[in-house]
């Protein structure tokens, strides 16, 4: 399949937006081309460009990708190493406080 990004310029705009919105751990160089990705992504076609963080245990999952549209030549979102949908260009791209509760309960239910 014919591309419009090399795998190049995928890691290059991924390493653009890491900087950016300033990611912590290091990309490894690993980017994996995608033509039917997600519907989340623009044109569907995706690479993703792998990084990594620093984890306490070895066993902790501790891998993220950078999801880069092959059609618009930017950054959709970022999964982090808990398998969630990031979106750090986008005010508000995280989860939400209501939303955390919701998954990990209010700090006052460890009372």
């Amino acid at each position: 399949m014919k591309t419009n990004l090399t795998e190049k310029e995928a890691l290059l705009i991924a390493q653009e937006y890491k900087d950016k919105y300033e990611f912590y751990g290091q990309l490894t160089g690993e980017v994996r081309f995608y033509e039917k990705f997600s519907k989340n992504v623009k044109g569907f076609t995706a690479w993703l460009v792998i990084g990594k963080i620093e984890t306490l245990s070895p066993e902790d999952d501790n891998e993220y990708e950078i999801v880069v549209s092959d059609e618009t030549a930017l950054v959709e979102y970022v999964i982090d190493i808990n398998g969630f949908e990031r979106y750090p260009h986008i005010e508000d791209g995280g989860l939400s406080e209501e939303e955390i509760k919701e998954l990990f309960g209010d700090d006052n239910d460890l009372d």
